[in-house]
């Protein structure tokens, strides 16, 4: 299985404060983030960063990367793909063959749809987009309040054998 996943209010919890690493700042990760995708890691599954930044943005969301453990342990700073407009995922998760991805916009999760990726995970731990009248453009996908259900849908979708590895 290859799983994309979105940074920003997904993986870190900015209603946290940031800690301190050497003269910078960090976000925290939100609880179970960073076990669930280092399970799938471990167990062989490929783990790719799809997600829109700002531009000039790539050096300090690549630290906090590299600074929660996610580079090189989990994600290959190769499988770290940075984008300026939501609509571009789709795209990007589409050349890399993305089977899983995993965001907290929903107009992020519409571009993914458009390019066939079969599974899709919208994560409202931080926040829930549909409350503000926003639609997905589909009905296939699954809802994650925090990561312990994030990890049970990619189990769920492991055991239904509808992605190998």
């Amino acid at each position: 299985m290859h799983i994309s996943v979105d940074l920003g209010d997904t993986v870190f919890n900015r209603s946290l404060p940031k800690v301190r690493v050497g003269k910078a700042e960090a976000f925290q990760l939100f609880p179970g983030a960073l076990g669930i995708l280092s399970g799938l890691a471990y167990a062989g599954h490929r783990i790719s960063v799809i997600s829109k930044i700002d531009r000039g943005a790539e050096a300090r969301v690549s630290f906090s990367l590299f600074n929660a453990g996610l580079i090189p342990f989990i994600v290959d700073p190769n499988d770290v793909h940075f984008c300026f407009e939501r609509s571009e995922k789709g795209a990007i998760a589409s050349r890399i063959g993305t089977s899983v991805h995993i965001d907290d916009r929903i107009e992020g999760l519409n571009s993914i749809h458009e390019y066939g990726i079969p599974h899709k995970i919208l994560y409202i731990g931080a926040h829930d987009e549909r409350e503000n009248g926003l639609l997905l453009s589909f009905e296939d996908i699954h809802v994650a309040k925090d990561w312990d259900q994030a990890g049970a849908i990619f189990r769920r979708i492991i055991k239904e054998g509808s992605l190998s590895q």
